[in-house]
C-alpha cells in the first residue's frame, strides 16, 4: 500500500465533497489509501493518465474501520454519504461474518466513482447498487428493548450497576 494519497485537484472545491460529514472524509482517505493506481501512457497527452487497477476490489470491512476508531454506525453513515453523493459505489455486497481460519468471509467489495463530479447537477447519477440495509427483524438492541420484560429488567440491571459505581465513587472520596 502506497503512502502517498492523489487527490484530484477539483475535489477540494466541488459541492460533494464540501457536503461530506468530518467521518466521511477520513473515510474517503482511507479508500484512497487502499486503491493501487498505475499510470497509463497515452498517445494524445504529453502527461499520463492513472487508472485504479484493484477497482471493484477493494474491501474496507467493519473491523477494520473498528480498529481506527469508527463505531459501526458512524462506518456505516460513511459509507451510505460517500455511495449518495458519488464518491463510492458497491460492486459485491458481502454477507459478512468469518471465514475459515478467522479470516474475513464474504466480504464487500467497492467501487472507488467519479459521479461526485457532477454532484448537485442534472447530469449527477444514483449509485446503481446501494447498500442494502439490514431489515431483520428480532435482533439487536432494539428488539430487546421492544419487549417490554426484558427492557424492564436491563434498566434494573443498568440502575444496580450505577449505584454500585457511585457507592464506590463515594467511599474512594471519603478515604
Amino acid at each position: 500500500m502506497s503512502r502517498s494519497i492523489w487527490i484530484d485537484p477539483d475535489l477540494n472545491e466541488s459541492k460533494a465533497f464540501r457536503s461530506l460529514k468530518r467521518v466521511s472524509i477520513l473515510v474517503l482517505f482511507d479508500f484512497y489509501k487502499k486503491r493501487r493506481m498505475k499510470e497509463v501512457k497515452t498517445s494524445t497527452k504529453r502527461s499520463s493518465d492513472w487508472e485504479i487497477i484493484n477497482n471493484g476490489k477493494i474491501v474496507y470491512t467493519y473491523e477494520q474501520a473498528k480498529k481506527k476508531g469508527l463505531s459501526s454506525r458512524q462506518f456505516r453513515d460513511s459509507l451510505d454519504d460517500l455511495s449518495e453523493k458519488g464518491f463510492l459505489s458497491i460492486k459485491h455486497q458481502g454477507s459478512g461474518g468469518r471465514g475459515k481460519d478467522g479470516k474475513d468471509g464474504d466480504v464487500t467489495l467497492f467501487n472507488l466513482d467519479d459521479r461526485w463530479k457532477d454532484f448537485g447537477t442534472k447530469r449527477f447519477r444514483k449509485v446503481e447498487k446501494p447498500r442494502v440495509k439490514d431489515t431483520r427483524q428480532g435482533r439487536g438492541w432494539a428488539s430487546l428493548m421492544n419487549d417490554p420484560k426484558k427492557k424492564a429488567e436491563i434498566l434494573k440491571k443498568r440502575e444496580r450497576t450505577i449505584k454500585k459505581k457511585l457507592a464506590v465513587k463515594n467511599n474512594s472520596d471519603k478515604g
